[in-house]
C-alpha cells in the first residue's frame, strides 16, 4: 500500500454465522444470543428470560460512524451498525450484554422468576399539557 492510500473497510468476521455464545464473567458462564445483523441480544428487563423470535431488545449501538459523524450534529444517528463493527468493536458488545443479562437474570431470579409489579403512582403537581 503506497504512503496516504486508504486501506478499504472489511467486516469484522468474529461472531460470523455464531448464533450464540458463551462469555465467561469471572467464572460464571452467561449466554449471549447474537443476531447476524443487529449483534447481542438482551434478556427481559421485567423477567430475565431469553429473548423470543421476533423480539426488539438489542444492545443499543456503542460505536459512533466516523465517515458519518463528520459535520453531523451527535444527536442524529451517526452509529454504526453491528455489520460494520470491528472486531474489538463486537467483543466489548457482546461482553457489555453478557454483564447487563448477568444482572437482568440475577434480578429475576432474586424476585422467583416474576416480572415486578408495575403500579402507577401518581405525581403530586403533574399536570398533563394541553
Amino acid at each position: 500500500m503506497a504512503p496516504g492510500e486508504v486501506k478499504a473497510f472489511a467486516p469484522s468476521t468474529l461472531y460470523q454465522g455464531v448464533t450464540s455464545v458463551q462469555v465467561d464473567l469471572g467464572g460464571e458462564l452467561e449466554e449471549v444470543l447474537i443476531d447476524p445483523l443487529r449483534g447481542p441480544a438482551l434478556r427481559s428487563p421485567f423477567d430475565g428470560s431469553q429473548p423470543k423470535e421476533g423480539h426488539s431488545n438489542f444492545l443499543r449501538p456503542l460505536c459512533i460512524d466516523p465517515g458519518r459523524a463528520q459535520g453531523e450534529a451527535l444527536t442524529r444517528n451517526t452509529s454504526k451498525p453491528w455489520t460494520h463493527y470491528t472486531a474489538t468493536e463486537r467483543e466489548v458488545a457482546v461482553q457489555t450484554a453478557a454483564k447487563i443479562n448477568r444482572g437482568r437474570r440475577r434480578l429475576a431470579e432474586a424476585r422467583g422468576g416474576r416480572a415486578p409489579e408495575l403500579q402507577a403512582q401518581p405525581q403530586q403537581g403533574f399536570e398533563y399539557p394541553p
